[in-house]
C-alpha cells in the first residue's frame, strides 16, 4: 500500500506533518494548488483517509480538518527520502504558511445547529489562546442564513468585535446627565 503512494500523495502528507495541526481541505488547498487540483485534492484526501493515513474531524456545518494518523507518520518514516531534498526544504516553508492559515481559521470558530423548533442556532467565538474572547450565539430562521452567518464570520470577526469595544468606551465617556 505505502509503497504505491504516488508522490503527490506523500508530498501532501509531508506537508501536513510539517504542519503539525489540523488543516481544512481549503486551507490545504491553498498551500498545494501547484501539484493538485481541487478535484485531485478531494480524492487524495478520500483516498488517504480509507487507507488511514489521516484522520478526519468534522464540525456540525461540515468543516472537515486533516491531521496525520500514525500510520501516516509511518509512512513518512519509511519513504519521505523518496522526495527530493530541495521539494522538501519547500514543503517545510509552506507548512509555517499552512499552519498559519489554520491557526488563524481556529481562532474565529463558527458552527450551527438544528433546534427541535425548526429554527437554526449559529454559535460565533474569537478564540485567544484557546479562550474565548467573544463569545455569540445567533437565533436564525433559515439553514441558509446559519450556513451564511458560520461562511463569514472569520472576516468580519474582528470589525463585529471592534464595535462591541467601541460602544461602551464611547457611551461612558460622555458627560454625566446627557
Amino acid at each position: 500500500m505505502a509503497n504505491s503512494l504516488p508522490i503527490g500523495k506523500l508530498k501532501l502528507l509531508y506537508l501536513m506533518d510539517c504542519a503539525d495541526i489540523p488543516v481544512s481541505d481549503q486551507e490545504i488547498l491553498q498551500s498545494c494548488v501547484d501539484w493538485f487540483s481541487y478535484f485531485e485534492l478531494q480524492t487524495a484526501l478520500a483516498e488517504m483517509f480509507e487507507q488511514k493515513l489521516l484522520i478526519c474531524q468534522s464540525s456540525q456545518a461540515g468543516v472537515r480538518r486533516y491531521s496525520v494518523a500514525a500510520l501516516g507518520k509511518q509512512t513518512l518514516v519509511h519513504f519521505a527520502k523518496e522526495i527530493a531534498r530541495s521539494v522538501r526544504s519547500r514543503l517545510e516553508e509552506e507548512s509555517v504558511h499552512l499552519r498559519k492559515r489554520a491557526r488563524d481559521a481556529s481562532t474565529f470558530v463558527a458552527d450551527y445547529q438544528r433546534r427541535e423548533e425548526g429554527e437554526y442556532v449559529a454559535h460565533l467565538q474569537i478564540l485567544e489562546q484557546g479562550h474565548a474572547l467573544l463569545d455569540i450565539t445567533i437565533n436564525l430562521p433559515t439553514i441558509q442564513q446559519a450556513d451564511r452567518a458560520c461562511q463569514y464570520w472569520p472576516e468580519n470577526a474582528n470589525r463585529v468585535f471592534q464595535a462591541l469595544l467601541e460602544e461602551p468606551v464611547s457611551i461612558s465617556e460622555e458627560p454625566a446627565g446627557t
